[in-house]
């Protein structure tokens, strides 16, 4: 993977970089859909005990969902090393 991971970083962390800042400026940008909402509602009502994703845009939190599983981690926490 050419961004968004410790070896890419390694390999060219000008590139790393430059990728998080255009996608970070996206993310600032961005609500949760009526998807995120319903499944959030759900969860509040009992009917789901959890949400599984592979997005890493964090609306699922944002709309009020717990306990959500991000497969492919989460661009909205930085990780220093």
């Amino acid at each position: 993977m050419e961004v968004s991971s410790l070896p890419g970083f390694v390999h060219d962390p000008e590139k790393v970089w430059a990728f998080e800042r255009e996608f970070f400026g996206l993310l600032a940008g961005v609500r949760p859909n009526a998807g995120h909402e319903a499944l959030a509602s759900l969860q509040r009502e009992g009917l789901v005990d959890g949400i599984v994703t592979q997005n890493v845009d964090g609306l699922h939190q944002a709309a009020g969902s717990r306990d959500v599983i991000e497969l492919h981690g989460s661009e909205v926490h930085g990780v220093c090393l």
